[in-house]
């Protein structure tokens, strides 16, 4: 169905809204505690966070097939009726 399609990428995007942030939060913690002078925990906290939204940028693809996937159901649907 189409509104499976459409509530699984609504479900994505709001995960991918939280982790972008959380990912984006422990770049500017470490960027801090570098300036701060405890550049080992500065570096790692950057580095989590610049895996985070490395490995989460990649889910707009993801989000954007789920539409199409959405919008090809419901078309079909219309067709059929």
């Amino acid at each position: 169905m189409a509104s499976d399609h459409f509530a699984k990428a609504k479900k994505m995007r709001s995960w991918n809204f939280l982790t972008s942030q959380f990912g984006f939060a422990e770049m500017l913690v470490g960027i801090l505690a570098i300036d701060q002078g405890d550049v080992s925990f500065g570096i790692a906290n950057a580095a989590v966070g610049g895996l985070a939204l490395a490995f989460f940028s990649d889910r707009d693809d993801r989000i954007q097939k789920e539409i199409d996937e959405g919008v090809q159901a419901y078309n079909r649907c219309q067709i059929l009726n």
